[in-house]
């Protein structure tokens, strides 16, 4: 499925997306650090698994949808973004909130 736990990426990165109304400056020197990793890991990419991951998880469309969109199947779109997410795991790993 789409939507496996294990497949699924949050991006912690995206403007609101973890904290609100926060304005002091150790929090947001801690969400420049949080950019700057999200940054650095997006661009270990290959242009187009950043295509991919920007469509499906930044985005939110659909896997068929972004294939559709993108012009290849489902299929490669998937292994894609299954190689594009192995290669963002570990680099975001220690962005993830504890749980």
């Amino acid at each position: 499925s789409d939507s496996d736990s294990e497949d699924s990426l949050r991006f912690p990165c995206q403007d609101g997306a973890l904290f609100e109304g926060e304005h002091s400056p150790e929090h947001q020197a801690y969400l420049s650090e949080i950019r700057l990793r999200c940054r650095n890991a997006f661009a270990k990419l290959t242009h187009f698994e950043q295509r991919v991951v920007e469509a499906v998880h930044i985005n939110g469309l659909q896997v068929t949808v972004a294939a559709r969109r993108l012009g290849f199947s489902r299929g490669h779109i998937s292994k894609t973004r299954t190689d594009a997410l192995r290669k963002l795991r570990p680099e975001l790993e220690m962005l993830r909130p504890a749980a």
